[in-house]
């Protein structure tokens, strides 16, 4: 009878445990205010073919539909962005549209699966050159968009780090912790180095493109997917803030990625320079276009 207790008391616990933290008289909603993980992560758009559209296999004569699912499972909003079909042969496949636009919700506190739309593209009747008895064709559907990551760290800063005080509200270290795990953005703040001195601090804000598709410069994702060259991609343009603080950052306004990291620099002079350590929020927004890009391979066979 105990045992019987026992395991009834257990799988009442496991229960309790998969509610997602929402406690006794609170509702989800009210549950989701208190825990915000729309600001973590690392992704932006993904996007993938949905199952049978296209199918495997598709024959000459009959008509083609392909279908993509769009989520944003980042933090930012998305509007305007393009969404295209290439990788086959347009003689023998007539997919229309050429492309689509297409807009997105964020994840937020009370939306956790963020925004979700798809893309239908659609041929007539498919042919194959004479005497083909079957053709691979790798149908590549590209998405490509404008997006933001928002990183909001809580940093120490002390204005005197020569000061005899023992018990101040935080302590400065060099490596500012709780970054891991990205921002709600394919493009993240990875560590950030801080050096404290008197009146002033200095932070070495290391970035990276940690999604799985190509950081594109806003002003050329006209050119997003075919037309991009070596000067369109890697390109962040970034802004620092701190309250209380006038800085300088460098290099200016945009940190260009090498082997998808960016480094940022930035000063800022201390307006109270007598104070005590306080606890304060380092703003940083990073803004930039983004391009992910998804295979389906079909085979097409002759009907005849």
């Amino acid at each position: 009878m105990k045992k019987r207790i026992l395991t009834l008391f257990t799988l009442f616990l496991l229960v309790l445990s998969g509610c997602a933290g929402v406690k006794f008289g609170q509702t989800k909603e009210q549950a989701a205010a208190l825990t915000d993980l729309s600001h973590v992560g690392v992704k932006g758009v993904t996007l993938n073919f949905i199952k049978g559209q296209p199918p495997d296999v598709s024959f000459t004569n009959t008509p083609l539909d392909i279908v993509i699912e769009l989520k944003n499972e980042g933090a930012y909003p998305v509007s305007g962005g393009v969404i295209s079909i290439s990788g086959y042969d347009s003689q023998w496949i007539n997919l229309q549209p050429r492309e689509k636009t297409f807009s997105l919700d964020p994840k937020t506190k009370f939306n956790t699966f963020g925004g979700y739309d798809t893309a239908q593209f659609s041929s007539s009747n498919i042919y194959l050159p004479r005497g083909t008895d079957n053709l691979d064709q790798n149908f590549l559907a590209s998405v490509c968009y404008k997006y933001r990551t928002e990183a909001r760290i809580p940093v120490c800063i002390d204005p005197n780090p020569a000061s005899i005080l023992e018990n101040e509200a935080c302590k400065v270290t060099q490596s500012v912790p709780g970054i891991a795990g990205g921002q709600g953005g394919p493009v993240s703040v990875t560590t950030i180095r801080e050096d404290a001195a008197p009146g002033q601090v200095s932070f070495l804000i290391t970035i990276a493109n940690q999604g799985d598709g190509t950081v594109v410069e806003q002003s050329s994702l006209n050119k997003c997917p075919g037309e991009l060259k070596f000067g369109d991609v890697d390109n962040v343009q970034y802004s620092v803030r701190m309250s209380g603080a006038n800085g300088v950052c460098k290099p200016d306004y945009k940190s260009r990625l090498s082997n998808k990291q960016g480094v940022i620099q930035c000063t800022f002079i201390l307006t109270n320079a007598v104070s005590p350590a306080y606890q304060t929020v380092l703003e940083i927004n990073l803004d930039y276009g983004y391009m992910s890009q998804k295979a389906k391979m079909v085979k097409l066979k002759s009907f005849t």
